[in-house]
């Protein structure tokens, strides 16, 4: 499995030009999302770590494509329409589960209004959220492109989403959750355009650059008692300001890491299509271990989510090449929704 991954990872990275280190950021971010849902351990700081960056990597990205319309039929091919195909083939596994006989949730609306309604591919949260933290930044973005003007609406609105909409208040769709990222979604918008991982002109010094930065990030961890913002819920735990500090400093230690590293051919490739992985890999936990459950195994133990993990993990990136092959409309792939040209 690795030599053909390998090989189509090269394939692919000479008929297209893509920022190699940032999918092997992808790559580590979804890894450890997968290790840290199999409940092999509590992943700490990296756990706290990994949505900022997921969001920041997103930012990264950002592009104004031209009008609105353009933009949302752009943002409804790459996020919502994933959104949908995954979603649900997720809820028709979790009916066939009901139909089983299995005590489960399942109306397929209230993933949508509820955020106590995640036993369908909970982890979906995050492409609605990113959805919103795209379309909210672009709104902003029309209003001025001045970095700082930016920046701090971006920071605005985080501190409006954690006031008003957290402890149980919440708003559809994790429409919410989209606001509380923006700061990230900025911070990635931010490393783009003012080319600070670009720069050559600290080279010389990464070697010392990078380990300060992860100290710094592991003192504001320490000092903070272990501070984060859950996302998708706006659950504060600690002093906001030093998660912030923590998150940039770390993320600027990964990326500039990674640009160090490079590729590496199986995290770089599951980082390519980390969309897919992270769609993909919670319905197989899920199944695998509701399996091994009827087995009596223990799938709590340590050796067994070994072994879910493995599973999880290797199932999720060989079905990467069947899914964008035969759906290549509904994965981001190639667009579903073409905006016909305007005659003139």
């Amino acid at each position: 499995m690795y030599q053909a991954i390998q090989g189509q990872y090269r394939a692919e990275q000479q008929s297209t030009s893509r920022i190699k280190y940032i999918d092997t950021a992808k790559g580590i971010c979804i890894f450890l999302v997968v290790l840290g849902h199999c409940s092999i351990s509590n992943l700490g700081l990296l756990g706290v770590l990994l949505m900022p960056l997921f969001f920041t990597l997103s930012g990264f990205f950002f592009k104004d494509s031209g009008g609105w319309l353009l933009n949302l039929v752009k943002k409804c091919n790459r996020i919502l329409i994933p959104f949908i195909f995954f979603y649900t083939v997720a809820f028709v596994i979790v009916m066939a589960k009901v139909w089983a006989g299995a005590d489960i949730a399942h109306s397929y609306v209230a993933f949508f209004f509820s955020k106590d309604a995640l036993t369908i591919n909970g982890v979906l949260w995050f492409l609605l959220a990113l959805f919103w933290s795209n379309m909210i930044f672009l709104a902003i973005y029309r209003i001025s492109s001045n970095i700082i003007f930016l920046g701090i609406v971006s920071l605005l609105f985080m501190g409006l989403s954690l006031i008003l909409f957290s402890e149980g208040n919440y708003l559809p769709a994790y429409f919410d959750s989209g606001l509380t990222a923006m700061p990230f979604f900025y911070f990635g918008y931010f490393l783009r355009n003012t080319g600070i991982l670009n720069s050559d002109k600290y080279t010389c010094y990464q070697n010392y650059i990078i380990p300060a930065l992860f100290v710094l990030a592991i003192i504001c961890y320490i000092i903070g008692g272990g501070p984060h913002v859950t996302i998708s819920c706006n659950e504060i735990v600690g002093c906001v300001p030093l998660f912030m500090l923590f998150s940039v400093t770390s993320i600027i230690g990964v990326l500039l890491l990674c640009k160090v590293i490079g590729t590496i051919p199986f995290i770089t490739y599951i980082g390519r299509y980390s969309l897919i992985i992270l769609c993909i890999h919670m319905p197989i936990i899920e199944t695998v271990s509701h399996t091994l459950l009827l087995c009596g195994m223990d799938i709590y133990s340590f050796p067994v989510n070994i072994g879910i993990f493995i599973v999880a993990i290797s199932v999720s990136t060989l079905l990467i090449k069947p899914l964008i092959t035969w759906f290549p409309k509904l994965t981001a792939q190639e667009d579903l929704i073409v905006l016909k040209p305007k005659n003139k």
